[in-house]
């Protein structure tokens, strides 16, 4: 009896373990996927000669995705993503910029807002989450020295 017993714990101590690797597994990859299409339309943004300096190439970008209305860049603290624009405040937040599923979602302004950000608030969603999100880096903000060493955001 006692050998069924820790047969039946090991299979559901391997399962959790399965599970758990699992989830680990598509948290970095989800993680991963939006990292790499930033980096790809990135180039696309910021100048090679300057890193803090940006030059959008905003035709390249609509072809990339029309619903792309802008970049948030703030130079030495890892935020530079586009900033998209769907019909609902839904979509985006959990898909890519390239319309794939993701969790992780986009950067993304409100549709109820004007995309050229010409009223006087615009506001723009993105994850911020213990794992490391796009808006994680904007704790930092509360350190006045970080602060003072970042005050320019494009």
């Amino acid at each position: 009896m006692k050998k069924w017993i820790y047969r039946i714990l090991m299979i559901i101590c391997i399962g959790v373990f399965a599970f758990s690797a699992y989830q680990l597994w598509t948290i970095y990859n989800t993680q991963d996927t939006v990292k790499k299409e930033t980096e790809e339309l990135e180039k696309l943004v910021v100048s090679s000669d300057d890193a803090n300096l940006l030059e959008p190439d905003w035709d390249q970008l609509l072809a990339q995705n029309p619903d792309i209305v802008g970049w948030i860049y703030i130079p030495g603290c890892e935020i530079s993503y586009p900033v998209v624009q769907g019909s609902d405040n839904s979509f985006y937040l959990d898909h890519t910029i390239s319309g794939e599923y993701n969790r992780m979602g986009s950067i993304f302004l409100d549709a109820q807002a004007s995309s050229d950000f010409s009223q006087d608030n615009s506001i723009v969603y993105g994850h911020s989450v213990d794992i490391g999100g796009m808006f994680t880096n904007l704790a930092n903000f509360d350190d006045q020295s970080f602060f003072n060493e970042h005050p320019v955001f494009y």
